[in-house]
């Protein structure tokens, strides 16, 4: 079962693209859910990555992203990540 929701979450984040990281961040809470709390690392930043590209040179997505960088930075405080999760906090804000 765990491995279908994988799938289907790597799906929705590939047809999402740079449109929106909500996909990203449902992903990454179902790992975190799980306790994979390094695979949520994972996703987040490829969410970031995939929101920050523009095919027109500009500055990227921003639609999802606070909410991305909110969950980024529980993640890094489950992972003891404490400095890493503050400069996320700031992001989200």
């Amino acid at each position: 079962m765990h491995g279908s929701a994988r799938e289907l979450f790597t799906e929705s984040c590939t047809k999402a693209g740079n449109r929106h990281a909500e996909p990203y961040r449902l992903f990454a809470a179902f790992d975190m859910s799980m306790g994979n709390y390094g695979d949520a690392r994972k996703t987040l930043y490829r969410g970031s990555v995939a929101m920050s590209q523009s095919m027109d040179g500009g500055m990227g997505n921003r639609c999802g992203m606070p909410e991305l960088f909110h969950t980024w930075a529980v993640c890094g405080w489950h992972l003891g990540e404490l400095n890493r999760a503050e400069v996320l906090f700031d992001y989200a804000l």
